[in-house]
């Protein structure tokens, strides 16, 4: 994706763009045959946030991008529901990148665990969490919704919210 290395936007067949900065899914890596082996023979990690976190999250993402100024929550995400295709990667399915042939991949890590997951690919077990992208497992964001958008939210991410009820054993926020 584009908060790493690769060039993102120089993989031939993903019609890639700065502006909308797509990011390539497990399936599409595979399909574009970008891997040198076959994909059972790598561990794949990926991290799941708790999908209304990460929707308020990228409603105001979303907004930044679009040169708008929400008051709040609420008008955030009124505005990021509103939108139709091409829809914001940031507001995508979580699904679409923990997922390969329509299963989960191999060890998906909850979004406030970063450091769990890092100690799991580095071996060490202090490992802390620092990359470019704040590590946001290590603050609070303001939850505030109003009912109505939180019920639209849950609803429009609903394979997001099953599957992050079996990672975590938790359910997803519903107050």
């Amino acid at each position: 994706d584009y908060h790493t290395p690769i060039p993102y936007n120089r993989v031939a067949g993903l019609n890639i763009s700065d502006a909308q900065r797509v990011h390539a899914n497990l399936d599409d890596i595979v399909a574009l045959g970008l891997l040198r082996h076959p994909v059972s023979e790598y561990s794949v990690f990926g991290v799941i946030r708790e999908p209304l976190d990460r929707f308020i999250s990228g409603a105001w993402h979303t907004c930044h991008y679009d040169n708008r100024v929400p008051r709040d929550n609420d008008e955030a995400v009124a505005y990021a529901l509103g939108l139709t295709a091409p829809v914001p990667p940031v507001l995508r399915l979580q699904v679409n990148w923990l997922l390969h042939d329509g299963r989960p991949i191999n060890r998906i890590f909850p979004y406030h665990q970063l450091d769990a997951l890092a100690q799991a690919v580095l071996g060490i077990a202090d490992a802390r969490v620092t990359f470019r992208h704040r590590a946001e497992s290590r603050r609070t964001r303001d939850m505030t919704l109003d009912a109505g958008l939180r019920a639209a939210v849950l609803a429009r991410y609903a394979a997001d919210v099953e599957l992050y009820r079996s990672v975590t054993n938790q359910p997803a926020a519903s107050k």
